[in-house]
């Protein structure tokens, strides 16, 4: 408000083209100033706290957008790293923190998905997980569900 103000008060000393273009600059500058950025500092909104279902909603979410982008799931032996892209593009659409690879392997296996532990030095996420033909399509399904949905 007491932008505005000195703004409109600038504006009526300013009558010149010269002066004009200054404050046109002075105008875009007070603006940029005027928008709120967010800090280093500034905590995140809190996140909803989910149940077992929800994040069982949220990975099968994610694993029919995988296969939306053209990638096959069923009956595949994939690295849990193949997955991790969906998984977060499915826990930012819903807004909710993302999961571990813990976490992420036993709602897989809880779904129904084989999961089974590798070596940690094989690979960065050390989980392989096999979607069974049921899994994939009922996540399809419900992918296919929440974009007609929006």
């Amino acid at each position: 408000m007491w932008m505005r103000r000195y703004v409109r008060d600038v504006r009526a000393r300013l009558r010149s083209k010269d002066n004009l273009k200054k404050f046109l600059i002075l105008r875009s500058l007070l603006h940029s100033l005027d928008m709120r950025q967010p800090t280093l500092f500034e905590q995140k909104p809190k996140q909803s706290e989910l149940n077992a279902a929800d994040y069982e909603r949220v990975v099968t979410f994610a694993l029919g957008e995988f296969q939306a982008r053209g990638k096959v799931l069923a009956e595949r032996d994939l690295p849990l790293d193949r997955l991790r892209g969906a998984l977060k593009r499915a826990f930012d659409t819903f807004g909710v923190a993302e999961i571990d690879d813990e976490e992420a392997s036993a709602v897989l296996s809880s779904l129904g998905a084989q999961v089974r532990r590798v070596p940690s030095f094989v690979a960065k996420h050390p989980f392989r997980v096999i979607v069974s033909r049921e899994l994939a399509e009922r996540s399809r399904q419900v992918y296919q569900d929440a974009k007609s949905q929006k």
